[in-house]
């Protein structure tokens, strides 16, 4: 997948989070205190697990693919890259959704779905698509796949090249 595309659905992501929350305030349900008592908490517990799984999990196929793109395996390096991109949009997407679901079940007040919200589409803007240091040629030149060269090394701007000293994360997340 280009960059191009990547930012596309990101933010196809972000227009569905926002359409998730709007709907979610217009409906008004009636709330249900004996089912609030218990489904925020399981909701809360499941959410949290959600990011802390997929988080790593994501974290992890961000590194295999600077493992494989240094061991001269472009096409794998890119799948492996776009991949874990998607599945951090819709780790996102699903913190989200945990709020819509208690929003709309009454299961929780505004401000406690607002918590889901704020950090699925936090998360959704700090994960957003850019090309990491070992992969940016494979996501802004899909020609390089199919280049019998080996890879390219990333060129940092003007800003980074200045600190010669401080090594940059491979990966960022």
């Amino acid at each position: 997948m280009s960059l191009q595309t990547a930012r596309i659905v990101w933010f196809g992501y972000i227009v569905a989070a926002c359409l998730f929350i709007s709907v979610a305030h217009l409906l008004r349900p009636n709330p249900d205190r004996v089912l609030a008592a218990s489904l925020k908490w399981i909701f809360t517990g499941i959410a949290a697990a959600d990011l802390l799984i997929l988080g790593n999990l994501r974290r992890a196929m961000l590194e295999k693919s600077q493992e494989k793109l240094q061991r001269g395996e472009t096409t794998q390096a890119q799948a492996s890259c776009s991949v874990a991109q998607m599945l951090g949009f819709a780790t996102c997407m699903s913190v989200v959704l945990f709020g819509f679901v208690l929003k709309i079940l009454g299961a929780a007040p505004t401000w406690f779905s607002a918590i889901f919200y704020f950090i699925g589409i936090g998360l959704l803007i700090l994960w957003s698509p850019r090309p990491y240091p070992a992969t940016c040629h494979l996501l802004r030149e899909p020609a390089a796949l199919y280049s019998p060269k080996p890879a390219r090394a990333f060129s940092w701007s003007l800003a980074v090249s200045a600190r010669p000293h401080q090594e940059e994360s491979p990966c960022t997340t």
